[in-house]
């Protein structure tokens, strides 16, 4: 299964229909899945055999890289923008976003970074690395306490040379950083 492409992430791929005015039949028939099948992985309900997996991961690559940043941004608005601190946050007044980010083609490290205005961040890093892409991202009412809480989760994974990135799965990162936020 190593050379299985990833699935793309549920909130996105919801977030893409909604935005794109897309039915879920629709969208579907693209595929080549059913419609109970896409709603049922959407919703969480059921996990994806190979088959459907491939050709999720094939239609997600067909959707126009440029929108992928639009996409996770418009995920972000399903956060709620005044969250409940995590019980382990020191609330010093310092709200901002900690996101995970990977480099297409490369599912063994992430960087874990924190950004007080996600939407310009995740532009200047896509000027520098096009290749960059954002796993997941949330909204904290301390940043910084957050993202060195997931910078000490992961330090045994650190990437010494570059100290933001981490030889971590990325879906390890995200379930850390949800499990942070309280999810």
């Amino acid at each position: 299964m190593a050379d299985t492409p990833p699935l793309p992430d549920r909130v996105i791929v919801k977030t893409h229909l909604k935005n794109s005015s897309r039915l879920q039949k629709d969208a579907a028939r693209e595929i080549g899945i059913s419609e109970a099948t896409l709603s049922e992985w959407l919703n969480g309900k059921r996990d994806c055999s190979e088959e459907t997996r491939k050709k999720l991961a094939a239609w997600w690559k067909r959707v126009d890289s440029t929108a992928v940043v639009d996409l996770k941004i418009a995920e972000l608005s399903l956060v709620d923008p005044d969250p409940v601190p995590a019980p382990n946050l020191n609330l010093k007044d310092r709200p901002g976003f900690v996101y995970i980010l990977t480099e297409v083609g490369n599912g063994k490290r992430v960087k874990i970074g924190r950004t007080s205005d996600i939407m310009t961040r995740l532009r200047n890093l896509g000027t520098g690395n096009p290749d960059l892409r954002l796993e997941s991202a949330m909204h904290f009412t301390d940043y910084v306490q957050a993202e060195t809480d997931l910078h000490k989760r992961f330090e045994k994974s650190r990437n010494k040379a570059n100290r933001e990135w981490f030889a971590v799965a990325p879906k390890d990162a995200t379930a850390a950083l949800y499990e942070l936020y309280g999810k």
